[in-house]
């Protein structure tokens, strides 16, 4: 999905300068057009690698549409205001009409894809169900790095009921370098995990949990090792809707993401409302390498010298209708985790189980295989081609620039 995104970018980058050059210069020096045009795409692609950096790549909004089309355009300006001045006003009738119809097509293709990003109307249903009592009290927080089992196995890998009411699917992006490649060692995965609902997903929630899988054999079994909470996130833009990922707080401060106790996976609610306690939006994580701060408020829970304690409830749930899907987006530190790793994800509703519950079996289930590779040093072959490019670039135009017309 990434190289798809990037090269997405760079056809934006490339239309901008397009459009630019026929206003500015009638599109009549095609030596000139022709260096324009990869200017465009260059600086297009570039921005796509941008994206993909500052907000892994697994979502497209209005702002991804407009990044491309703003860095060519800025480029291309400065690249004919630095022309000779006699070419900046060569506009002809011809041109205008050109312009109106390169416009007009650009707009309906931003027009289009945008479209297909407005998300679905939520549903909602009420929640009748108060989870801070009674067991939902003092849990031991073990945040994982603990090796299987076989009753681990058992506990925490299910059968599913009913797989056909939910549909899942995933998507996986890591960038090293410019490259759209595995992860490696210390660095970043991005994943989305879609959601497709065949009938009423009246309360939903997912159970996530990250696996080493020691044996390579592509399921979660004995002798695998349960990642540490402090390595991944959940929900971690808007796009990732009312899904509520749990948050450890100690003296008034959010300690960690959190996902397993000693015998648990912790719900991940898609809730429109919960009871106010603690708001993590905003909030700086400090056990994170790259200080992680959410997006979305958490479910929040109060860590004390007996264990972790709920301290806020699901008031009303976020269903999901037939027909319609929903997503969560996550990302991955790596570490030095190297090899072969898994993604459980699993799908309840709560109308029908006990989120805090764990010997119960999902409506449905997706394992989502990864691999992280050892770190490479050195200077990769692709920066090395695009200072390449960016040199050719800068030599065309400072010669089209040097020409007398």
């Amino acid at each position: 999905m990434l190289l798809y995104e990037i090269i997405l970018f760079g056809l934006l980058g490339t239309m901008t300068a397009i459009v630019m050059d026929t206003i500015l210069t009638d599109g009549k020096k095609y030596l000139l057009s022709f260096f324009l045009i990869l200017e465009g795409t260059f600086f297009g692609w570039l921005s796509g690698i941008a994206w993909v950096y500052l907000t892994g790549g697994m979502n497209l909004d209005i702002w991804a549409f407009l990044l491309p089309i703003a860095v060519a355009g800025f480029f291309t300006f400065m690249t004919i205001w630095y022309l000779p001045k006699g070419i900046m006003g060569r506009i002809s009738d011809v041109s205008n009409a050109n312009v109106a119809i390169i416009v007009i097509v650009s707009l309906l293709v931003i027009g289009a894809c945008f479209f297909s990003l407005t998300p679905s109307a939520k549903l909602s249903a009420m929640s009748t169900n108060a989870f801070n009592e009674k067991e939902y009290t003092n849990l031991q927080w073990q945040p994982g790095g603990t090796t299987l089992t076989a009753s681990d196995v058992q506990l925490f890998v299910r059968g599913s009921s009913n797989p056909s009411m939910i549909n899942i699917s995933y998507q996986l992006g890591s960038i090293n370098g410019l490259k759209v490649d595995n992860p490696t060692s210390n660095g970043y995965l991005d994943f989305k995990v879609i959601l497709h609902a065949n009938v009423l997903w009246q309360k939903p929630y997912l159970k996530i949990a990250i696996y080493k899988d020691k044996n390579g054999n592509g399921i979660v079994d004995t002798g695998d090792i349960m990642w540490s909470d402090s390595a991944y996130k959940l929900s971690l833009t808007s796009a990732d809707g009312d899904w509520r990922s749990n948050c450890v707080w100690s003296d008034n401060k959010p300690v960690s993401s959190a996902f397993v106790t000693q015998n648990l996976v912790l719900p991940i609610f898609d809730a429109t409302a919960i009871s106010p306690w603690q708001n993590e939006k905003g909030k700086v994580f400090l056990n994170t390498p790259e200080g992680y701060v959410p997006q979305n408020d958490m479910m929040s829970w109060e860590l004390t010298s007996t264990g972790i304690t709920l301290k806020e409830n699901v008031q009303a749930y976020t269903s999901v209708g037939a027909g319609d899907q929903t997503s969560i987006n996550g990302r991955i530190y790596c570490g030095q985790a190297t090899g072969n790793n898994l993604i459980l994800v699993q799908a309840y509703d709560a109308s029908t189980t006990d989120p805090f519950q764990q010997n119960v079996d999902p409506i449905a289930s997706q394992v989502i295989p990864f691999q992280v590779a050892s770190l490479q040093g050195g200077i990769g072959n692709e920066w090395i081609v695009l200072g390449g490019l960016g040199i050719i670039v800068l030599i065309g135009v400072a010669m089209i620039s040097s020409r007398k017309y």
